[in-house]
């Protein structure tokens, strides 16, 4: 059984409505760039681009105009070619207009279960964890963290070297700025944004209901902020 991708640790053949390529659908219009390395199950829609050095696993859904693997939108690496990409994991599902950028110093990565929706951006050399959601036009700054569960809401910010906290909410038009420190476990609002309470409805679904496992998350969020500095 081949082996699915776990990214925390060809030529086109033309069919109607979608392209068979190995046992992935991808839309005739989509242009899969011959190095990127693509499991299985996955669904391309149209109009999606997928540069060179992209690795994504299994069961992935890219909705119309995704663009991943794109350079950073850094100085110095518009035209250049980075040795690193993007390396995504299984079932996650990336709506239309989504763009994620390629590494500068490290992978961008997408662990698993992950759903970005409209118009959302995951910069250079961040990372998201399993099971994150971006909302619609949620923008994530390059070089950051996000920890499992998080959620963002619709249209919030977060500055470069963010580190956002498991099973955090940050809420809708949310601006995290450099000096926020959105730890696990919380609501974060306003412009700029603010820790309001406990997500108790986040931490619920997550089957976290005792002060155990949040703590272990937070220490590994402390961690990540040492080695994440804004």
């Amino acid at each position: 059984m081949r082996r699915r991708l776990d990214p925390l640790g060809s030529g086109s053949q033309a069919c109607r409505p979608w392209c068979k390529m190995s046992i992935n659908s991808i839309h005739p219009t989509s242009i899969i760039e011959p190095g990127v390395v693509l499991g299985h199950s996955n669904r391309i829609g149209p109009y999606c681009h997928i540069y060179n050095g992209v690795q994504i696993g299994d069961g992935n859904i890219f909705e119309g105009y995704a663009s991943v693997g794109s350079p950073a939108e850094k100085r110095g690496f518009f035209s250049l070619k980075s040795p690193h990409g993007v390396v995504i994991g299984n079932e996650n599902v990336i709506r239309e207009f989504v763009t994620v950028n390629a590494g500068t110093r490290r992978h961008t990565v997408m662990g698993n279960n992950c759903t970005m929706l409209r118009g959302s951006h995951l910069s250079h050399d961040s990372i998201l964890e399993d099971g994150v959601t971006v909302s619609c036009t949620a923008m994530i700054g390059g070089e950051s963290h996000v920890m499992i569960g998080a959620n963002l809401g619709l249209g919030a910010v977060l500055h470069q070297f963010s580190v956002v906290g498991s099973y955090s909410m940050i809420g809708m038009g949310a601006v995290c700025t450099k000096t926020l420190q959105m730890k696990p476990g919380g609501v974060y609002v306003g412009n700029p944004a603010r820790y309001l309470k406990q997500n108790s409805i986040g931490l619920k679904r997550a089957g976290i209901d005792g002060p155990v496992a949040l703590n272990a998350e937070a220490l590994r969020w402390e961690k990540l902020r040492e080695t994440n500095p804004c």
